[in-house]
């Protein structure tokens, strides 16, 4: 009901154990994403770092004589 009144009372609360154990799924997914961001960026890092150098485009034409 709606009114002009100022609630005396405002807030949520978690009734059940399932509610709980919903809510500790949910942040052990967070997690497990925050890591694998954190991981697939160091792997792209890596990447870039590894990635073998290429050869200038001279030397094969010169060696083709």
């Amino acid at each position: 009901m709606f009114t002009s009144a100022k609630p005396t009372d405002f807030g949520y609360s978690l009734e059940s154990s399932q509610e709980f154990s919903d809510l500790g799924y949910a942040s052990y997914a967070f997690e497990a994403g925050i890591i694998s961001f954190l991981a697939g960026i160091g792997v792209v890092i890596a990447g870039f770092i590894l990635k073998p150098k290429q050869d200038s485009m001279i030397k094969p034409i010169l060696k083709r004589k």
